[in-house]
């Protein structure tokens, strides 16, 4: 597909043109992530749940922006060849920078998901993506066009926010329309059925983690940090490393549709 068609088929193509062009050279430093602070609880448990699915010598995140999660997977797996996919040169510039300042080899390419180089195409045993499949009207289309790049027997790993019938689908719509707006809402099911009907052979599509009010920071990126509304979300975030604090102590507390903040699908390429 070329890239002005693929403009048609995301919710805000010019949200990410703004985010990334608002970016400076200085906001993409390196810091090593404490995984045993209890306020990273979030990131630790991703990359738990992450390292029971890493295979193989190859891989790549599509969508991967500025990503520190790819640079943090070369970091800990140490994978032969990482690459880090994404239409907008931007991002591409911003993760370069990422990676050269952590002191990792990552291969940018700059270039549509759905017109990729011949080069990228089903040469992976691991294909990852972080919010990105939500901004796509067509679900099962985008989950196709990922799995193209996975090798038969790789695993696509897909993480969305939880946006459907969630405790954060209501706050975001409220606290800004716009934001929300750039998102499709999906459910697991949603999830589950768009990647069998890429060919995919699901593993797990579920509910993942407890709660993290945090993922609603995106509310006021373009917003004054004042008022009702942003006191209510900082105490709420205060919550969640309360929670947080407690699993990391004692055990995880179950996943559910209200209050899980992500939504996590594992498939396999057959």
């Amino acid at each position: 597909m070329a890239t002005e068609n693929r403009a048609a088929r995301t919710t805000e193509q010019e949200h990410w043109v703004e985010y990334y062009g608002s970016r400076t050279r200085d906001d993409n430093g390196y810091t090593d992530i404490d995984e045993s602070d209890f306020r990273n609880w979030p990131y630790s448990s991703l990359m738990s749940y992450l390292s029971r699915y890493m295979t193989g010598d190859a891989v790549i995140e599509i969508g991967a922006g500025d990503s520190q999660l790819l640079i943090d997977v070369k970091k800990r797996f140490n994978p032969k060849r990482v690459v880090g996919l994404d239409y907008l040169p931007q991002a591409c510039d911003l993760l370069r920078l990422r990676a050269e300042k952590a002191g990792v080899s990552v291969e940018v390419v700059c270039a549509d998901m759905y017109t990729p180089p011949d080069s990228l195409v089903g040469n992976f045993d691991m294909v990852m993506s972080y919010g990105v499949v939500e901004h796509f009207t067509d679900l099962p289309d985008v989950i196709a066009a990922i799995s193209r790049f996975a090798k038969p027997g790789g695993i696509v790993f897909t993480l969305i926010p939880n946006l459907k019938g969630s405790i954060y689908q209501k706050l975001m719509r409220s606290w800004n329309k716009k934001v929300y707006d750039a998102h499709v809402p999906y459910d697991p099911k949603d999830l589950d059925n768009a990647h069998r009907s890429a060919g995919l052979q699901v593993i797990e599509c579920r509910y993942f983690m407890s709660s993290n009010f945090g993922m609603l920071s995106w509310c006021f990126s373009n917003k004054p940090k004042s008022g009702w509304q942003y006191q209510l979300y900082v105490q709420l975030t205060r919550l969640s490393k309360m929670i947080w604090f407690f699993e990391k102590r004692f055990f995880a507390w179950p996943s559910t549709k209200l209050f899980s903040p992500y939504i996590v699908c594992v498939a396999k390429k057959i």
